[in-house]
């Protein structure tokens, strides 16, 4: 199963990921982005990666880099992936980059949860960032837990309002799912099974998003989000449609490749003049001419 973090740059996505890998026993130490030890976290393993505090290369679980030159490399990475997780920042919030994020996942049909990150810095506000993915991503969107604490503050005057957020819940995942749907239009209480079942079927049909919070550097919220990633996203026996992929290479196949900018990557051979390619997006492109690039010289095949 592949899994992603994604969002725009300094959300914290890879200190995020490096305590999911540590929590579900793949790591067995903690590292820091930019740490004192010099380590670096696991996911930036290449030098220009801890120089710039940005995730360029990526595995099984997937760290998608939040700059805006990594756009073209997030949406590949989508189009392999069964689920995601959108991270946000408490006291960001929505950004310009995160509408880009929002709308490859919404192309690629995406199922995927929500992580409001960093609530120990100041300024740290989850309903905020919760009512952006409301108003710019247009999302259905509820609390799925709520903090105790903001940003090294106290917890809420009277106790937390753990009733009313429930209730908000509720409702939104109401709009989204039949059965939870007829629920509460019968007034009856939904236990807790059936909520979770309900918000399952939602976020797996991209109809709602379970929203969590958390702070990922202090190591509070990422067990719940991990617990949510199972109960409320797409596993692979759920998907009826499976392709398979020959990885063998003929010659007398059909031309098959995969075009990215100035590269080429051909899954089979011999590719010829006047024929024609089938560009799965826009339908078919004769071929004019082949050139071969060769530092500054261009020849024609």
């Amino acid at each position: 199963t592949s899994k992603k973090s994604a969002t725009s740059e300094s959300r914290g996505k890879t200190t995020l990921t490096e305590r999911v890998l540590f929590y579900t026993g793949r790591i067995a130490e903690i590292h820091e982005v930019k740490g004192k030890d010099g380590v670096g976290a696991t996911m930036d393993s290449m030098e220009l990666e801890r120089q710039r505090g940005i995730t360029i290369q990526s595995f099984a679980a997937l760290s998608c880099p939040g700059h805006v030159d990594f756009t073209i490399e997030v949406e590949r990475a989508l189009r392999v992936l069964n689920r995601a997780i959108l991270v946000l920042c408490a006291v960001g919030g929505v950004q310009w980059q995160t509408l880009t994020v929002n709308r490859q996942m919404k192309r690629y049909n995406v199922p995927f949860l929500t992580f409001i990150n960093k609530l120990d810095r100041m300024g740290a506000n989850p309903s905020r960032a919760l009512q952006a993915m409301r108003t710019k991503l247009n999302h259905n969107a509820a609390f799925v837990n709520i903090p105790i604490s903001l940003g090294g503050r106290g917890g809420y005057p009277g106790g937390v309002p753990c009733g009313g957020c429930r209730q908000e819940t509720v409702e939104c995942v109401a709009n989204a799912d039949v059965t939870l749907g007829e629920m509460f239009l019968e007034e009856r209480i939904p236990t807790v099974p059936e909520l979770k079942a309900a918000i399952r079927r939602a976020t797996v049909q991209r109809l709602f998003s379970p929203v969590l919070v958390g702070t990922a550097l202090k190591n509070k919220g990422v067990q719940p989000l991990l617990n949510a990633v199972n109960n409320y996203t797409l596993f692979n026996n759920d998907d009826s449609t499976k392709i398979l992929m020959d990885p063998t290479r003929d010659a007398s196949q059909p031309f098959v490749g995969l075009a990215f900018k100035l590269e080429v990557s051909t899954s089979h051979e011999h590719c010829k003049k006047t024929e024609y390619i089938v560009h799965t997006r826009t339908g078919k492109v004769h071929v004019q001419r082949l050139v071969k690039w060769s530092k500054l010289t261009v020849s024609v095949l």
